[in-house]
């Protein structure tokens, strides 16, 4: 699987510059793997760009209209509901 996520996203500056993982079983239980590869390692060149301070918005910013989580429903997804097609090659 990590194999297949990097080869879509070696050399994107913007989110390919590490490959996370997270496998979700059947009983539910999940393992979250965060930075498990990092080959393309882009802070040299982000630290190299000279941003702009008007750039940057300070917290509180952007109004909030209104917030709501909706917790997912019980069972969630399964695997039944996944259709598995072949990776191109």
């Amino acid at each position: 699987v990590k194999r297949a996520i990097m080869a879509g996203v070696w050399n994107d500056l913007g989110s390919g510059s590490n490959c996370d993982t997270c496998v979700i079983r059947t009983d539910g239980s999940m393992t979250m793997d965060r930075g498990a590869l990092t080959p393309n390692d882009v802070k040299p060149l982000r630290d190299m760009i000279k941003h702009s301070e008007l750039l940057t918005m300070p917290r509180g910013v952007t109004a909030i209209l209104k917030t709501e989580f909706v917790k997912a429903k019980k069972g969630g997804v399964t695997i039944a509901d996944v259709t598995v097609t072949p990776m191109e090659t």
